[in-house]
């Protein structure tokens, strides 16, 4: 052991010697005995925060990624309205198909149409679930095309007047604990009409099915910030519920149900209307809206991303009796009251922007820089739970970035903050960056860990 303790002191000394005759010291490089250094930290390092504008068109229709397994990208439509004084008011509705499904209708004699029901199964929510949901159901005036491909501003034409509307409170969960679906029953004559065109043959794929069914645009006219997905899958469609007779007897032997889906082509809108707010200044991709002018926050949501900068970091010095640079952490504490908005804030990655606010490259992550397996600079959203009060943060290791910056190796360029995800539930969520002048859980900092001598 007496051996061991001799050769490191060696090993630090030779590396001091080292360091005294190149006058340069390498950040993160040497080699410390905790039992002669010690790690402090310091958060005086100057960081702005300002929005600028993400690409505004992703597509938003199915995407099938695995045919094998009938995987796609996206199985849901956005529903509902978010309004903030600082950002604006996005809106989302929902476009659907509807699409043909196998059925014994056939010219069938004995069946008798119980009812016909247009559901709508939950897929998440986001915002505001405690209060009343509106949502209207209307007809399109023409069906989506079922070989296009469409986007987050595409539009699709529908009557003004709608064929239902109700009110809800959003349930979304697992049951029996909370229903899954908004249901809409329609007409017994419209259900009549249906079924004979399925009987007598008139509807027999989806193209005969978008003949008598255009399609249904799904909105709300609420104004509460709420935001519903819809599944597309296996809890939205068109069920038509019925029985059947033993033609002798009239008797009920079987009673069953058919869904028409939703699944095959679908699509969400987005809506942002800024006007009146700060961030209406953002007219082209170079524009940057800083967090002074928004309440000292910046945002990343659906069009908006988070711009850092580190405007004096190149004059940094290490202070006088410190080794060097140890780590440097980029710690963003987002602006979250409460955990009850039903969604947990989305994975978030930061890269190397220019001044066009294009992303370059993803910011090297920890001492060697080296990026994981997804090829990003990621955190995930963690919060306190031993604390009574909110206390959550995102935290980036950039000590390689961070020291290249302080050496001058690099050009100072400013950095991105953004989601990964461009499926419509990582869309759909918002997080508010706060900026320095923040109370102190409430801001985004660049903490560099300093070793310093005893």
């Amino acid at each position: 052991m007496h051996f061991f303790h001799r050769v490191a002191g060696l090993l630090i000394a030779a590396l001091c010697l080292c360091a005294c005759q190149s006058g340069t010291l390498d950040i993160g490089q040497a080699i410390i005995n905790p039992q002669e250094f010690s790690i402090q930290s310091l958060d005086t390092i100057s960081v702005r925060v300002s929005t600028v504008l993400a690409p505004d068109s992703f597509v938003t229709s199915p995407i099938l990624i695995n045919a094998s397994t009938d995987t796609y990208q996206d199985t849901s439509m956005l529903v509902g309205r978010w309004a903030d004084s600082r950002t604006g008011t996005l809106t989302t509705r929902g476009y659907t198909n509807v699409d043909y499904a196998t059925n014994p209708f056939i010219s069938a004699t004995n069946v008798t149409v119980d009812s016909l029901v247009l559901e709508l199964g939950y897929a998440y929510a986001y915002g505001d679930t405690t209060t009343a949901f509106g949502i209207e159901v209307h007809q399109l005036q023409n069906p989506l095309s079922r070989s296009r491909t469409y986007y987050n501003t595409s539009s699709a034409a529908y009557d003004s007047k709608p064929l239902f509307s109700r009110t809800v409170t959003p349930t979304p969960g697992l049951p029996p604990r909370n229903p899954r679906q908004i249901r809409f029953r329609m007409s017994s004559a419209l259900a009549q009409s249906f079924y004979a065109a399925l009987a007598d043959g008139t509807i027999i794929d989806n193209i005969t099915m978008d003949d008598f069914w255009k399609g249904f645009a799904f909105v709300t006219p609420t104004s509460g910030n709420t935001l519903i997905g819809f599944s597309t899958r296996n809890l939205s469609g068109l069920r038509l519920y019925y029985h059947t007779t033993d033609i002798g007897t009239d008797i009920t032997v079987n009673a069953a149900s058919v869904r028409f889906p939703f699944r095959g082509m679908n699509f969400t809108q987005f809506i942002n209307d800024r006007t009146g707010t700060p961030l209406a200044a953002l007219q082209s991709r170079t524009d940057a809206v800083s967090s002074s002018l928004t309440n000292r926050t910046s945002f990343i949501a659906m069009g908006l991303r988070t711009r850092i900068d580190f405007p004096y970091i190149s004059q940094f010095e290490i202070p006088a009796g410190f080794a060097g640079l140890n780590s440097a952490i980029l710690v963003m504490q987002p602006i979250r009251q409460t955990l009850r908005d039903n969604l947990t804030p989305p994975n978030l990655a930061i890269f190397v922007s220019n001044a066009q606010n294009e992303l370059l490259s993803s910011v090297p992550a920890g001492a060697s820089g080296a990026l994981p397996q997804s090829g990003y600079n990621a955190a995930g959203y963690d919060y306190d739970r031993t604390q009574p009060d909110l206390i959550d943060s995102y935290t980036f290791d950039i000590t390689q970035y961070a020291s290249n910056l302080i050496l001058g190796r690099i050009p100072n360029r400013p950095l991105i903050l953004t989601t990964l995800g461009t499926d419509l539930r990582t869309m759909a969520q918002r997080v508010s960056v706060g900026n320095q002048q923040q109370p102190i859980n409430d801001r985004i900092q660049l903490r560099l860990f300093l070793t310093s001598g005893l």
